[in-house]
């Protein structure tokens, strides 16, 4: 398997929307947001293509569903804490994938003072991610 990210081919797991629970005030614990969730997997495809087996190549079905429960069910206080625990859950689902690129963007409330009323983490990891300190 080639491990060099640029010889790798790329996944995209696009506007992946989920009503969540993450945030630090009253209203952000109470009330879900939507998060939007971006993920490119890098990934070696060719023996996919060359076999056109299923078993041959990542299941992003899987990575999106594991993602979507895990945000509909838990509630970080940190939109990084969030990134973190979705490429650990994500890295768990295939072995194969060699790196992740993860982008998050929840809505806030309308008491927050930021420009289009968004925050946004961007994370990239290579090769897995050590389970989290519960």
């Amino acid at each position: 398997m080639r491990t060099e990210l640029q010889h790798l081919d790329r996944i995209f797991l696009k506007n992946l929307m989920v009503r969540g629970i993450v945030g630090l005030n009253d209203e952000e614990r109470r009330n879900r947001q939507d998060i939007l969730v971006n993920c490119t997997f890098w990934f070696d495809t060719r023996t996919a293509a060359r076999t056109d087996g299923i078993g041959d190549t990542m299941n992003y079905r899987t990575c999106a569903k594991a993602m979507i429960a895990h945000i509909e069910n838990g509630a970080p206080l940190l939109v990084e804490r969030l990134a973190t625990e979705l490429l650990t859950l994500c890295f768990a689902t295939d072995e194969r994938i060699a790196a992740i690129s993860e982008d998050i963007l929840g809505h806030l409330n309308q008491h927050t003072r930021l420009e289009n009323n968004n925050v946004y983490t961007a994370i990239f990891a290579i090769d897995k991610i050590e389970t989290l300190v519960k």
